[in-house]
C-alpha cells in the first residue's frame, strides 16, 4: 500500500506534468490560431521537413522514397536521421500532416520543457522546484527556440533543444562533479545525433574547447577523462546507424552535401535592439529573457557560485564569437576557419547561448529572491505569462510581415511532396542536370524517350518505348549503394551515368524494370549495433538505480 508520502509525491510530479502541458500548448498556439495549415515562410525549412514527413511510409523496408521531394528518390533518410521524426509520420495518417505537425511540435515542446526541468533539478538538488519550472519555461519559450519553429521551420534543431540539457548535465557531472554519471552525456549526445548532424559538431566542437581548457585543473583526472572516454565510445555505438551508413554511401560516391561557408557575425548592437523587441524575423536574436538574464546575472555577478560565473562568462564569449566582433574576415581564411565553416551560420550558436542565459539568469533569480524574500512562485507565474504573451505577439508580427505559404491537407501533394529545388544528398555529378531529373526523363543511347513511371512508395515502376535488348539506358534515379534494379525477376546491374543517375543496359526479356532501394548489410549491422548500446545503456541505468536503492535503505 502506497505511503500519504508517495501520494502526495505523484500528485505534485502529475500537476508539474501537467502545467508544463498547458504552458507548451500555448505556446505552440500562435502557429496555427486563425489558420487552418501550417505556414511555411518563404525561403525556408518548413517545406523540406514536411516532405521528409511524408516519405517515412516505407521507412522500415528503405532508405529512399518515391513519394516525396518529386519522386526523385534522394537519400535524404540516410543523411539526415529520421527516427525521432517517424511520430509526425504515424500522426499524420490519423489527423492528417497539419493535424500531426502541430501535434508532433506541442509534443516535442513539452518534452523539451520536461528534460530542462529534469536538468535543472540534477544541478540543483536542494532548491526549489519551481526555480527548475522557471528554467523550464525561459529555455523552451525562448525567442531562438521560437526561430527554429515558427519562421526557418528548422525541425531537427528544435528537436536537439530537448538534449542540449542532457548535455549540459552530464558534461558538467564529468569534468566538475560525479564523473560516474557520465550516461548522461551518453544519453544527450545521441539524442542530438539522431536529430541533426550539424549541432552535433557545435557541441562536440565546444567540449573538445572546454575540456582542453580545465585539463590543468580539474581533480581526479584520469577518472573524469575515462568517462569522457567511456560516453564517447558508448555515443559511438548507439549512433552507429546514423554515420556508417552516411559514409557507406559517400565512399560509394561522390555525394553532394551542405557546403561549407564564410562565417560572418552580427552586428552586436543591432542584435541586442532585436532582441529587446523579441524579434524573430529578420535577426536570429537570443530574445528579450536572454537579455534580461544577462543583466540581472551582472549586477549579482560577485554573489554567484564560481560554477555558475564560469557558465556566464561562456555565454558571453559564445555571444561575442556570433557577433562582428569577432574576427570571422581573417579567421575564414585559415584551415579551422574552413572547417568550421561548416556549421555555415553563427546563429547556430544561439541554442546554446540560449541555455547557457537561461540557466544562469535563473540562478541570478535565486539570488534576488533570497536576499529580498520574493515568493518565487509569483516570479514563475508573471514568467510563464510574459513568455506566452511575447511569443504570441512575436509569431503575430513575423505572419504580418513575411512571405509564406499555408501548408494544408488539401495542397500538401503539390505543396510539398512535389517540391524538388533541393540539392542536397544527390549525387554530385547529378547537379548540373537537375531539371532535366526533376522531370524524369529516359534516355536510351543519348536520345530522349517515351517512357511511363509509376511510385509506390519505395518502388518505382519503369515502362520504356522505343528500346531494344543492349541499348543503354539512363534512368532519372540515383545509382546510391542498395539499389535494386530487376526485370521480370531477373537482376540488372547498374553503372553511374555521365549525368550521375544510374545507367543499365536494357534487357532481352521486356521493357518493364522494377527499381528500389534496400538497406545495405552495413546499414543493418549498424542497426543492430546501436540498438545493442541502447539496450546497455537502459541495463545500465537499471543497474545503478537498483544500486542507488539499496544504499539508501
Amino acid at each position: 500500500m502506497m505511503s500519504v508520502k508517495s501520494i502526495k509525491t505523484i500528485r505534485q510530479k502529475l500537476i508539474v506534468m501537467i502545467g508544463i502541458g498547458v504552458i507548451s500548448l500555448l505556446w505552440v498556439l500562435p502557429g496555427f490560431l486563425g489558420e487552418s495549415g501550417i505556414p511555411a515562410v518563404m525561403n525556408q525549412d518548413t517545406i523540406f521537413h514536411l516532405s521528409r514527413i511524408n516519405g517515412l511510409g516505407d521507412i522500415w523496408k528503405s532508405p529512399v522514397s518515391f513519394e516525396n521531394f518529386n519522386n526523385t528518390g534522394t537519400i535524404v533518410n540516410q543523411f539526415y536521421p529520421w527516427l525521432l521524426i517517424y511520430p509526425a509520420y504515424l500522426l499524420s495518417k490519423y489527423v492528417g500532416l497539419v493535424g500531426s505537425y502541430w501535434t508532433y511540435i506541442w509534443f516535442i515542446t513539452f518534452v523539451t520543457a520536461v528534460s530542462s526541468y529534469w536538468a535543472f533539478k540534477q544541478l540543483n538538488r536542494n532548491v526549489n522546484n519551481t526555480y527548475a519550472l522557471l528554467f523550464s519555461a525561459l529555455y523552451t519559450g525562448s525567442a531562438y527556440r521560437s526561430v527554429d519553429v515558427f519562421n526557418r521551420g528548422a525541425l531537427g534543431e528544435t528537436i536537439t533543444f530537448i538534449f542540449l540539457p542532457l548535455v549540459f548535465v552530464g558534461f558538467i557531472n564529468i569534468l566538475f562533479r560525479d564523473s560516474k554519471r557520465w550516461w548522461m552525456l551518453t544519453l544527450g549526445m545521441t539524442g542530438i545525433v539522431y536529430s541533426h548532424v550539424v549541432t552535433t559538431f557545435i557541441v562536440s566542437f565546444l567540449m573538445g574547447i572546454v575540456i582542453v581548457v580545465s585539463l590543468f585543473s580539474l581533480d581526479d583526472k584520469s577518472d573524469r577523462l575515462l568517462s569522457f572516454l567511456k560516453a564517447t565510445i558508448l555515443t559511438l555505438i548507439t549512433t552507429a546507424f546514423v554515420y556508417i551508413p552516411e559514409l557507406e554511401q559517400l565512399l560509394h560516391q561522390s555525394i553532394y552535401t551542405p557546403r561549407a561557408l564564410p562565417l560572418e557575425g552580427v552586428n552586436p548592437i543591432k542584435e541586442v535592439i532585436a532582441s529587446l523587441g523579441n524579434l524573430i524575423t529578420k535577426y536570429y536574436t537570443l530574445g528579450i529573457f536572454s537579455v534580461v538574464s544577462i543583466v540581472i546575472s551582472l549586477i549579482v555577478f560577485p554573489r554567484l557560485q564560481k560554477m555558475d560565473r564560469n557558465i556566464f562568462v561562456f555565454g558571453i564569449v559564445l555571444w561575442i564569437i556570433t557577433s562582428s566582433l569577432f574576427p570571422w574576415q581573417i579567421l575564414n581564411e585559415t584551415v579551422l576557419g574552413k572547417v568550421v565553416g561548416h556549421i555555415q551560420f553563427l546563429f547556430r550558436f544561439n541554442a546554446i547561448i540560449t541555455l547557457l542565459f537561461s540557466y544562469i539568469g535563473v540562478k541570478a533569480i535565486m539570488v534576488i529572491v533570497n536576499r529580498k524574500n520574493l515568493n518565487i512562485k509569483y516570479v514563475l507565474l508573471v514568467s510563464c505569462m510574459l513568455v506566452i504573451a511575447v511569443n504570441f505577439f512575436s509569431v503575430k508580427q513575423l505572419y504580418q510581415s513575411t512571405e509564406y505559404n499555408l501548408v494544408t491537407n488539401g495542397n500538401a501533394a503539390s505543396l510539398v511532396n512535389k517540391v524538388d529545388r533541393y540539392k542536397d544528398y544527390r549525387s554530385l555529378a547529378s547537379i548540373s542536370s537537375m531539371e532535366d531529373i526533376n522531370n524524369h526523363h529516359v534516355y536510351v543511347e543519348g536520345k530522349k524517350v517515351n517512357a511511363s513511371i509509376i511510385y509506390q512508395g519505395s518502388k518505382a515502376f519503369i515502362k520504356i518505348l522505343d528500346v531494344e535488348a543492349g541499348d543503354k539506358v539512363d534512368i532519372p534515379f540515383f545509382k546510391y549503394k542498395g539499389i535494386r534494379i530487376t526485370n521480370q525477376g531477373v537482376t540488372l546491374h547498374p553503372s553511374l551515368s555521365d549525368r550521375g543517375t544510374t545507367l543499365i543496359t536494357a534487357p532481352e526479356s521486356g521493357n518493364e524494370i522494377l527499381v528500389e532501394y534496400n538497406y545495405t548489410t552495413g546499414a543493418k549491422l549498424a542497426a543492430l549495433i546501436s540498438i545493442l548500446g541502447g539496450l546497455w545503456i537502459l541495463h545500465f541505468k537499471i543497474i545503478i538505480s537498483k544500486w542507488r536503492n539499496e544504499q539508501s535503505l
